[in-house]
């Protein structure tokens, strides 16, 4: 199964159009066991999420594939080495399991700060005591692997990845990825639902892209597409996306997600693929 199940709605109030707040137990639970029956069989979590791996940790997921994500190294910490590992011994308490799956970096330019070697040399370790299997990092744009493959053997790469935000495809890094053997991870397949998002419901911060969302809904229109089915089919569609990550916030989300039609996308316009990272990157949203 390509698709994985993004957890940040666990632990926190996670999306721009999230209805419900963080999800409570009972549907964490409802959601998880769907996935289970579904036969999704990877789960990604953080570090930062809030109280998302305890929930996790609570519904026996010793049958999934699980991934976390370390949150910065302090600026204070003078043993890198025991941070890095009191952290995965935590994150395998709170989830209930006694390895992990996958540890990527929460934030690239923690390789390249004072603590960059050190934290490097940690992961390895942890990875040569068979507490995680694979390491890597998670990335906001494509330019950030210019100087970040150099620094250490990489196993993951999770990037954002839509049918609006190609730029790990266009960049010419998918392709490098594949051919390093290094697992892609897509995901903001959504943009935190601001895709899915009716055209009279759209943010008044996001009318400076009139133009597109005008494109985009015509698009969906005249294909008589939903938004949901193009931006799933799209990402399930390339071949070196590995896993294609989606955060939901009830069983009946998850479910509708599952139900997408297998039909074929047709052709997607340029106009529908963009550069603009103030759009592309949530964490610009606060500046419009």
């Amino acid at each position: 199964m390509k698709l994985a199940l993004g957890t940040a709605q666990f632990g926190s109030s996670y999306g721009i159009v999230n209805q419900f707040g963080m999800v409570n137990f009972q549907n964490v639970k409802e959601i998880i066991e769907l996935a289970r029956e579904k036969k999704i069989d990877l789960i990604d979590t953080a570090m930062a999420y809030g109280d998302s791996e305890k929930a996790i940790g609570k519904n026996n997921v010793f049958d999934f594939k699980v991934i976390t994500k370390l949150p910065p190294v302090p600026e204070n910490i003078e043993d890198v080495k025991s941070w890095v590992e009191n952290k995965i011994n935590l994150s395998l308490s709170n989830l209930g399991l006694s390895n992990l799956h996958g540890l990527l970096i929460h934030n690239s330019e923690s390789l390249t700060g004072n603590s960059g070697k050190e934290l490097i040399n940690s992961l390895n370790i942890i990875k040569s005591k068979g507490l995680v299997k694979k390491i890597g990092i998670s990335i906001y744009d494509p330019y950030e692997l210019d100087f970040l493959m150099h620094l250490m053997k990489i196993d993951i790469v999770q990037a954002p990845f839509s049918i609006i935000d190609q730029r790990i495809e266009t960049s010419g890094w998918l392709d490098k990825l594949h051919q390093a053997k290094v697992e892609v991870y897509s995901r903001s397949v959504f943009l935190q639902g601001l895709l899915l998002l009716p055209q009279n419901n759209l943010p008044p911060k996001f009318n400076r892209w009139n133009y597109f969302w005008k494109k985009w809904y015509e698009w969906l229109n005249d294909n008589k597409l939903t938004a949901l089915e193009a931006t799933i089919k799209y990402a399930l569609s390339i071949p070196k996306i590995k896993r294609v990550i989606v955060g939901v916030e009830t069983k009946k989300q998850l479910k509708q997600i599952m139900d997408v039609s297998g039909k074929k996308l047709p052709r997607i316009p340029s106009e529908l693929s963009l550069e603009d990272t103030d759009l592309l990157n949530p964490f610009n949203w606060h500046k419009l």
